[in-house]
């Protein structure tokens, strides 16, 4: 019987930011910010946390959400949150 994978936190978060961006995943770096990128304004972080929240069946909380502002960051706080 094949044995299925999951993606990774990093690269699961690195899909949903490029979905949102309209990026190539592969274009999404671990140290990409909001407001670094001409597309990461604050209602594109606003749909990144919703898609986080429904891609990995989660809440986060608005103060911590404030924080979650690089790729890196977002990874690891989902990696945790699992």
């Amino acid at each position: 019987m094949a044995e299925t994978t999951e993606p990774s936190s990093l690269d699961r978060v690195r899909e949903l930011v490029a979905e949102v961006l309209e990026l190539m995943p592969a274009e999404v770096l671990d140290d990409m910010r909001m407001h670094g990128h001409p597309r990461w304004d604050s209602l594109a972080q606003l749909d990144i946390i919703l898609k986080l929240e429904e891609a990995f069946g989660l809440t986060i909380d608005d103060a911590i959400a404030a924080k979650l502002t690089t790729v890196a960051e977002m990874a690891r706080h989902m990696g945790s949150a699992r």
